[in-house]
């Protein structure tokens, strides 16, 4: 299946209203996000330990062997340093 270009926006044009959209964005709002990244990066990062690790506590006590290497492998990710 060939990729078709949507009507009435070319490839250039799309570019180009994208930067100008871009460009239109206050220095303040770009300088705000960009100093949260770390924050934000943690928080989604702790979201996934946190769901992974209950994740794993439900295949650990399933009794599959699969599942407690699974937990076993969580663990050590999680605690080792």
């Amino acid at each position: 299946m060939a990729l078709q270009q949507p009507r009435g926006e070319t490839v250039a044009d799309y570019k180009a209203r994208l930067r100008r959209t871009a460009m239109n964005i206050p220095a303040a709002t770009i300088r705000k996000a960009v100093d949260s990244i770390r924050v934000r990066a943690l928080a989604v990062i702790e979201a996934a330990l946190a769901f992974a690790g209950r994740l794993a506590f439900l295949l650990f006590f399933s009794g599959s062997s699969v599942a407690t290497n699974f937990g076993l492998a969580y663990l050590r990710l999680r605690y080792d340093t």
